[in-house]
């Protein structure tokens, strides 16, 4: 089964996740998970959390101490290295950064 995790800017202090499968289940089991990871490292990245919905996380940060690519640099460690068993989906995994018109805080997927 494939899964692809889409990072997106969404306004200038945060970012979002989201898992793309069709099986929802796992879905939900990814993005808690790294929820969880990001949260317990929130305090020595300048995060001020994650935030975990069915498909998807929003991770908000201080704009002020870091920035959009520390984030998204952040997320992919969590993908790539160490990170909870859950999040470590099937080799097709991928991580793809989507654009967003700045300030808008939307991306259509």
């Amino acid at each position: 089964m494939s899964t692809a995790l889409d990072i997106s800017d969404c306004g200038d202090a945060a970012v979002r996740v989201t898992c793309r499968t069709t099986d929802r289940e796992q879905a939900w089991h990814v993005v808690h998970a790294l929820s969880g990871w990001l949260d317990e490292r929130r305090h020595d990245h300048h995060l001020r959390g994650a935030i975990a919905t069915y498909d998807a996380v929003l991770v908000e940060f201080d704009a002020a101490l870091t920035d959009h690519d520390a984030v998204r640099g952040l997320v992919r460690a969590a993908v790539a290295g160490s990170r909870p068993r859950s999040i470590r989906a099937p080799l097709s995994t991928r991580i793809t950064r989507r654009h967003s018109p700045k300030g808008s805080g939307y991306t259509p997927g």
